[in-house]
């Protein structure tokens, strides 16, 4: 498979490009007319409270049309579903693309909706010992998997039961079901040794299947790099809402300093009263904290772009369907995340 952001393809002369120019046009009409349907049965669905049955509409309505307002109405069903994570990843979906778009007021719903769901946000957080991480080893919860930047990172997830799946190449798959925490909890998830599987000897059919099976199908990679691609957005976000944090502190750092400098001598600030030394000590704490914040969050913020950047992205005509053409990470005093630019 070729990556790239952008697949121009060939054509074979005047006809030929009108005709799929003219076909395409009809087959778009077709979808957003699909997508509309579903998305007016959806909010009838939610409207009468039914939401089991209308998040798939939504679902299925975002994939023919992936327009905002099915996107805020989607996170809104996901909500009242009690799906908090997947809530959380959508209202912060929904915020980059209202920003890059103009759309205020859709941003400002979709920024308050994510910061009220942040405290109710139930964690996992995947521990490989170093002992334990053999080559090509891979962590999945819920067949999506977990990249290894992320391991040791407390990931959000819907509640409920989920199961994880270790495997590598030689050893016996580990596999449990692991529940999610109290909402605003988190709870590790250790990954054990694996155990090696015991020889075989290769049958010359059993090795023609494994020459099969080495061949994933376009299908599995593309949705192997989305998800890739989600992980990255949600792991680079943690990352950014550290960094806002250390921005805060560091404000206040600055502020309580100035503060103190009213209670010191003005020939010689070393000499301070009482108070103006708990305004400078409070200084110092607000800040290490900020230091210490602005350190991880870039660290976690290069992690998700990472991630982001190294997932395999679709063939050649789904690259034509939407090209992205940059993903930047922000800062701001109402939100943090990613702006996305592109093609859609």
């Amino acid at each position: 498979m070729t990556n790239g952001f952008l697949r121009v393809l060939s054509m074979a002369g005047c006809m030929s490009a009108t005709y799929l120019a003219a076909h395409g046009a009809w087959a778009q009409t077709e979808e957003k007319a699909a997508a509309e349907a579903l998305f007016v049965r959806g909010r009838e669905l939610a409207d009468r409270g039914d939401y089991e049955a209308a998040c798939p509409k939504l679902e299925a309505s975002l994939k023919l049309d992936p327009a905002i307002g099915t996107r805020l109405h989607l996170a809104d069903c996901y909500d009242r579903q009690g799906r908090t994570a997947s809530a959380w990843a959508t209202f912060m979906e929904v915020a980059s693309l209202a920003r890059i778009e103009g759309q205020t007021a859709r941003e400002e719903i979709a920024v308050a909706r994510a910061r009220a769901l942040e405290l109710r946000l139930s964690r996992f957080e995947v521990r490989v010992p170093e002992a334990n991480r053999l080559p090509e080893l891979t962590v999945q919860i819920d067949d999506v998997l977990v990249p290894q930047p992320s391991w040791g990172l407390a990931l959000p997830f819907d509640p409920g039961k989920h199961s994880l799946r270790v495997t590598a190449p030689g050893y016996k798959a580990y596999e449990t079901v692991i529940d999610t925490p109290a909402e605003g909890q988190s709870s590790v998830v250790d990954v054990p040794a694996l155990w090696p599987e015991p020889p075989e000897a290769p049958s010359p059919s059993a090795a023609g299947r494994a020459k099969r099976d080495s061949q994933p199908a376009q299908g599995e990679d593309a949705d192997a790099g989305t998800t890739q691609r989600i992980w990255g957005i949600v792991i680079g976000g943690l990352g950014l809402a550290s960094v806002s944090a250390g921005a805060v502190l560091g404000t206040q750092a600055v502020l309580k300093n100035d503060a103190s400098m009213a209670h010191c001598k003005p020939d010689d600030p070393t000499l301070c009263s009482p108070r103006g030394v708990e305004l400078r000590d409070e200084a110092f704490t607000y800040a290490t904290g900020s230091t210490v914040s602005l350190i991880v969050g870039g660290g976690v913020v290069a992690a998700g772009l990472a991630v982001f950047f190294t997932a395999p992205w679709p063939p050649e005509a789904e690259a034509q369907k939407v090209g992205v053409r940059a993903v930047v990470p922000f800062v701001g005093p109402d939100a943090a995340g990613f702006s996305l630019g592109g093609r859609w």
